[in-house]
């Protein structure tokens, strides 16, 4: 015991409030987390639509260039 370092009382936790922190840290990161999916989520969504709008706009201009040189 000696080589253990001397405490306050006051900086001793329960159970119940270490718990208690856990499920508060958990919530916190549960939240930051879905956040940031979310964030990503939108990204993604606007990158999609940017492709999207490209490939018909290429396909748009490949078939009138086909059209123009048929006529």
């Amino acid at each position: 015991m000696a080589a253990l370092p001397s405490y306050d009382i006051s900086e001793l936790v329960t159970k119940d409030e270490f718990r208690a922190g856990m499920a508060e840290l958990r919530a916190e990161l549960k939240s930051d987390l879905h956040e940031g999916l979310a964030s990503v989520n939108t990204r993604i969504d606007r990158l999609f639509l940017a492709m999207m709008s490209a490939f018909v706009v290429s396909i748009g201009t490949t078939v009138g260039f086909s059209l123009a040189l048929l006529t």
